[in-house]
């Protein structure tokens, strides 16, 4: 008797995987959203400060998926210091780019801001909504052939 059900580390590849692509196709949506509204809001600044707005939020809100697909199989520890090195690399690249972006004159923060927190926000939804989906068993067979 064969069971093809996915193992749980298959099952939560899974899950991790379509987090990160479904992620990855509304904040590209996202960008062009960010973009055509920072036009209308500021001109090329605020097309740029969308599209750089989104960039960031793909950074915080992709990076989480992807260190988890890395992650999940290791032990541990080794599981733990994937993820807070991936937090603490994405915390230390959003704080540089937030201060170079405010050296620019003219630069529209609040359509930076918007951006950011909206495509972050979209992201967290996403994350929550495939996580909660997701079908991950929690326990396996101690044996392939049930009939012993």
């Amino acid at each position: 008797m064969t069971d093809d059900a996915p193992t749980p580390s298959e099952a939560e590849s899974a899950v991790y995987r379509r987090a990160f692509r479904l992620g990855g196709l509304v904040l590209a949506g996202g960008a062009v959203l960010a973009a055509l509204i920072g036009f209308l809001v500021a001109d090329v600044m605020g097309l740029w400060a969308g599209v750089a707005g989104i960039a960031v939020a793909a950074l915080a809100g992709l990076m989480t998926p992807a260190a988890m697909q890395l992650a999940h199989r290791q032990p541990p520890h080794v599981m733990a210091a994937i993820i807070l090195g991936t937090w603490l690399a994405k915390m230390v690249v959003i704080v540089i780019a937030v201060l170079l972006l405010g050296q620019i004159d003219g630069f529209p923060r609040p359509v930076f801001g918007v951006a950011v927190i909206g495509g972050i926000l979209v992201t967290l939804g996403i994350d929550a909504v495939v996580l909660t989906r997701g079908r991950v068993p929690y326990t396996t067979s101690g044996s392939k052939d049930r009939d012993e």
